[in-house]
């Protein structure tokens, strides 16, 4: 009977999460829609579908029942789409959703207990085995015509350190979307809006996404890639790729992002820190899902240093007492 509560208790959860998260995920599927037009829609059914597929089938073999309920594998085919450039061939994203549930959801027992982020995993599997269909974007307003034309995206240009100037053209195409880049992550004016509304219903969330976001400002003001001054540096690294995307969706995510306070802190300086990093020497022009994942798997070791230091700083003070 504890069990039974218990269990329907991680459902609700998961459910009141995921559901906030797809509200947020919703509203930048209208960018999408329309810079991209119906290739988006097709895409993200795509993505969608595989990922609920592979969630019924992997729920009913392994466990017997039904996971869907939780939401996790909705959230999961929709980022995976949002992330992905409106070109790529449809079996990527279903690569990667299937991958994001029967690698690193199902094996775990659901969405409250993976050890990385599904969406992340899925995504950073297909961008190794395909760099070069998921890192090929169009030129902004081509791809709703039908009429695809190759560009260069922001975190593209970061990656060969162009020299960029910003006007207030410019800045106004970057801040709406209007870009080359993934179809849904690059309309930073929606993403500011998600995190104003998550800030508002997971103000404990919250903290690791201000604390990702001002890890990631202070390196590109203190390690610019391009040479057109820190506030160019600054708005181009926020802005290009999945940054805030990551900022958002996976630095949060309820299974991973530790619940104190002071620790979520932490660890969205550290996810932060090491996203800048991968960015800086990594291979790929976006990396930051390769950043989520190692704060994922070496969070646990840095936290129980934490408790230990806590623990061994309490028993000090009582042995002075």
């Amino acid at each position: 009977m504890a069990e039974q509560k218990k269990k329907k208790s991680l459902i609700a959860k998961s459910q009141s999460y995921f559901g906030d998260y797809l509200f947020m995920l919703l509203a930048l599927c209208v960018p999408a829609v329309y810079y991209c037009g119906r290739r988006a829609v097709f895409v993200l059914l795509v993505s969608i579908g595989a990922a609920v597929f592979c969630d019924l089938t992997g729920g009913l073999l392994f466990y017997n029942k039904i996971l869907l309920r939780d939401l996790c594998a909705v959230f999961t085919g929709t980022a995976v789409a949002l992330m992905m450039p409106p070109t790529v061939p449809y079996y990527i994203p279903a690569l990667a959703s299937a991958f994001a549930i029967f690698a690193v959801k199902i094996p775990f027992g659901g969405s409250m207990k993976t050890p990385v982020v599904p969406a992340a995993a899925g995504f950073a599997f297909v961008s190794v085995c395909f760099p070069g269909e998921v890192f090929s974007f169009p030129v902004s307003g081509t791809s709703a015509t039908g009429q695809f034309v190759s560009g260069t995206s922001l975190a593209g240009m970061l990656q060969k350190s162009s020299s960029m100037h910003l006007d207030p053209i410019s800045v106004s195409d970057i801040l709406t979307g209007s870009v080359s880049g993934p179809m849904g992550t690059a309309c930073a004016v929606v993403l500011l809006g998600c995190a104003v509304f998550l800030l508002l219903r997971r103000p404990r969330a919250f903290i690791s996404t201000m604390g990702f976001i001002l890890a990631c400002s202070v390196m590109a003001l203190m390690f610019p890639r391009v040479n057109t001054g820190a506030l160019a540096s600054l708005i181009l690294e926020i802005c290009s790729g999945s940054l805030l995307f990551a900022a958002v969706f996976f630095v949060t995510d309820p299974a991973t992002c530790p619940r104190k306070p002071v620790y979520a802190l932490i660890y969205g300086v550290y996810s932060g820190v090491l996203c800048m990093v991968t960015r800086y020497y990594g291979i790929y022009e976006e990396s930051v899902c390769f950043a989520v994942i190692t704060a994922n798997c070496s969070w646990p070791v840095i936290q129980s240093l934490f408790d230990r230091i806590s623990v061994n700083g309490k028993n000090r003070e009582k042995e002075v007492r």
